[in-house]
């Protein structure tokens, strides 16, 4: 068990001593899925800053673009500048840095494409998870249907250990609203208050 995390540990100390039965929470299927919109975002993420860097190389072909060079390049070579044609040159990068920060704008994310990549990397983590998560209430619900009562006492209760990333809430709320399941779910968190969420399960 090296190299496992604490709460993992644990449990399989409670299912060797015979306390518990342990069953997985994750599906090759749902996690091939996840990991396609994975891919799916990441490869938006590049996309977004290949348009980014092309609309930045397309303006300096524009001839504001060779003008702020051409500044620049005046302004770092020439000490002897007076501080009347730094102030006209000032105000002048002013100028051409609006219409820079325009024309990226317009070739980035002002278009359909920019939006579309916008949208699948906002939405990436939540449908990650909650594509999981679902899979999760299947294997519960499975479980409560089918697992004998405790001790013929006609309990039957399931713990969730699962990475703090993933609050369970959103897919709790779809999952109780679908009208052909049979048990609903109502979620209790039980976490480390010093973790906090993060990227990593």
């Amino acid at each position: 068990m090296a190299g496992n995390s604490p709460q993992f540990q644990a449990s399989s100390q409670l299912f060797y001593n015979g306390k518990v039965d342990l069953f997985p929470a994750e599906d090759a299927t749902a996690n091939a899925n996840a990991g396609a919109q994975l891919k799916e975002a990441i490869d938006a993420e590049e996309r977004m800053r290949a348009l980014v860097a092309e609309a930045k190389d397309n303006f300096e072909h524009t001839p504001e673009g060779k003008e702020m060079k051409s500044i620049i390049d005046e302004v770092s070579t020439d000490t002897n500048l007076t501080d009347e044609e730094i102030s006209t040159y000032v105000t002048r990068m002013d100028q051409l840095d609006s219409i820079k920060k325009n024309f990226i704008e317009t070739h980035t994310t002002a278009t359909a494409e920019f939006e579309r990549l916008t949208a699948i990397v906002a939405n990436s983590e939540r449908i990650i998870h909650d594509v999981r998560e679902t899979v999760v209430y299947e294997k519960v619900e499975t479980f409560l249907n089918e697992y004998p009562n405790y001790a013929g006492s006609g309990m039957k209760c399931a713990v969730v250990e699962y990475g703090h990333n993933h609050t369970f809430a959103e897919s709790a709320e779809a999952w109780n609203a679908r009208p052909d399941v049979k048990i609903s779910f109502g979620v209790i968190e039980i976490r480390d208050p010093t973790l906090k969420k993060s990227g990593n399960k």
